[in-house]
């Protein structure tokens, strides 16, 4: 659909059906109402596909994340070379100030948060730059922009067909350490209740949950785990229980899977909350002969973003340096507790 629609609105622009009232092409130098115009209408683009897509809908994917931006380039690069032609360079430039105001009303409205912003920037900016590049080349040739402009008018219908079919991307991640102590050691190290040590790096910097310290009530299967995360708590139920050999539970609740930064307390961005979910982890115990322990540890997760292409390899990355975190922290804990033993 992504595809579709970007062709449909370079097609509809530079059909030459409606041509200028003068019937000039526009001539090289700068005209400041309508490079503010074209500056503001992208603002407003932005905002108002946010309102939509996002807090109306719950729809992210490649509308929002790449339709958008570049619908923001085409009716920011055609509105402002309508009547001068500005060279290529001062297009992007304008684009990428329409794009950067839109991403700063976002901040100020508090319907988005920093962190969110940044990570989808780079996607943003090349589409918004394409954009900008075909509407300076519609304005150019003297076709009727009109079409530009309302190519816009396909966005609500692409919000509306991405949240009727939502993406889901489960994925599975896999860790490993050897643990110079016993079983029983890395056992009493998997159930320990202490926090976890270690700076969380760029996962922390970013806002992006990271665990914290877990709680058991209870032992055995269906006992309840707490795990407390940089962002809340989650609440998962035992499913394996085997002393010095298995440990699994499925997550029954999970807090945010970021917090954003914004100068709000509360920001409205539903995508913290079900757009990327945990539903299961299990570690296995492995006695080694040399009196060892292998740990391997496994997780299943589900994200819900288009496109997945950009967004997957961020959730995999994050998701390999929190359970490399916590396996550190298990081999830590196990080894200090064989010495002391």
């Amino acid at each position: 659909m992504p595809v579709v629609q970007i062709a449909a609105a370079v097609i509809l622009a530079l059909l030459p059906k409606s041509k200028r009232q003068d019937g000039l092409a526009p001539v090289p130098g700068a005209n400041i109402a309508h490079m503010v115009q074209g500056v503001l209408a992208g603002v407003a683009i932005i905002v108002a596909a946010v309102l939509v897509s996002a807090l109306t809908l719950g729809s992210y994917g490649w509308s929002l994340f790449v339709a958008t931006p570049f619908l923001v380039g085409i009716t920011t690069g055609y509105l402002a070379n309508r009547r001068l032609l500005l060279s290529g360079g001062a297009t992007a430039r304008l684009v990428l100030a329409a794009a950067a105001l839109g991403t700063v009303a976002l901040v100020m409205l508090a319907l988005e948060g920093l962190v969110c912003i940044l990570l989808a920037a780079p996607l943003g900016a090349i589409a918004a730059l394409i954009g900008g590049a075909a509407g300076r080349a519609v304005a150019k040739v003297a076709h009727g922009g009109g079409r530009t402009v309302a190519s816009v008018a396909f966005l609500p219908a692409l919000f509306a067909l991405e949240a009727a079919v939502p993406p889901t991307l489960p994925i599975a991640a896999h860790g490993s350490i050897e643990i110079a102590a016993p079983p029983a050691a890395a056992w009493a190290a998997l159930t320990d209740e202490r926090a976890i040590s270690g700076h969380p790096g760029v996962v922390g910097m970013a806002g992006l949950a990271y665990p914290l310290r877990s709680q058991l009530l209870g032992q055995g299967v269906g006992a309840i785990r707490l795990g407390e995360f940089s962002t809340g708590t989650a609440r998962e139920r035992v499913t394996e229980w085997k002393p010095e050999h298995r440990l699994a539970f499925a997550v029954l609740a999970q807090p945010p899977a970021m917090e954003e930064m914004s100068p709000y307390r509360r920001v409205h961005s539903p995508h913290v909350q079900g757009y990327f979910e945990t539903s299961m982890t299990g570690f296995t115990l492995t006695s080694l002969p040399n009196g060892h322990t292998r740990l391997d540890i496994e997780a299943r997760h589900v994200l819900r973003v288009e496109p997945v292409l950009y967004w997957e390899p961020l959730a995999r990355l994050a998701i390999r340096m929190n359970l490399s975190r916590v396996l550190g922290d298990l081999k830590q804990k196990a080894e200090r507790a064989g010495i002391d033993s």
